[in-house]
């Protein structure tokens, strides 16, 4: 009989560990925050380092010819989209010009800087 209890406590205590294993939530995942060049790289497939660094130069080099460089947090990525083009035309036509191609990497910097 106590060999029968016994038996019977174990069996419950096993399946109360096992129960107990399979309904355990698994851990949270965790968000990885990722690098403003990532971000880039995610937003535009074929961006490299190079364009972000060249990028990076043309905003503190170009823009601030004119006017103090705004922090990038200043803007949103909607409102860096619409600022940049304004400002590029403005700035060729008073003659410091801007490719397009200088703004587009302009333009991604700021976007992939700012990009949450």
């Amino acid at each position: 009989m106590k060999k029968l209890l016994l038996l019977t406590v174990v069996a419950a205590g096993i399946y109360a560990c096992k129960s107990s294993k399979d309904t355990q939530l698994p851990p949270p995942a965790v968000e990885v925050e990722l690098t403003p060049l990532e971000k880039g790289q995610k937003l535009y497939p074929g961006y490299t380092s190079a364009d972000y660094a060249t990028g990076k130069e043309l905003y503190g080099k170009k823009c601030s010819t004119c006017h103090d460089l705004p922090k990038v947090s200043h803007e949103s990525v909607e409102g860096w989209k619409k600022t940049v083009p304004s400002m590029v035309a403005l700035s060729n036509k008073e003659g410091m010009p801007i490719t397009a191609s200088e703004e587009d990497l302009i333009t991604k910097y700021l976007v992939a800087t700012r990009t949450k």
